[in-house]
């Protein structure tokens, strides 16, 4: 079983409820991506690889990856948005993305 990382501000059950909702919410979202797109955000919030470097692995151009990125973190902020009220809160979560303990908890 894999370590369920929740922030330290989230102390009682209804916040790690909401966080696990929200996990649910983004990972249907990154799995719904298109292939090339799901691949392109992995590469870069699970693998921490920059766009230079996940251009040269797919032999894309950087416009490309950043192109695909935009419209993960597109489709994600629109699939969160109903979840979250604060920008602060957009923040974290999408700080959590890169968070190595996030992507094990998926």
């Amino acid at each position: 079983d894999l370590k369920e990382f929740t922030p330290p501000a989230l102390s009682n059950s209804s916040e790690i409820v909401e966080l696990k909702q929200l996990k649910q919410i983004i990972r249907q979202t990154v799995e719904d991506l298109p292939e090339k797109c799901q691949e392109i955000f992995r590469l870069s919030r699970e693998h921490y690889l920059t766009n230079q470097q996940i251009a040269e692995r797919l032999h894309l151009s950087v416009k490309t990856v950043e192109s695909q990125m935009t419209k993960a973190l597109r489709k994600l902020r629109h699939a969160l948005k109903p979840h979250v009220f604060f920008v602060g809160d957009f923040a974290l979560i999408l700080s959590c993305l890169r968070a190595e303990e996030f992507f094990q908890s998926m």
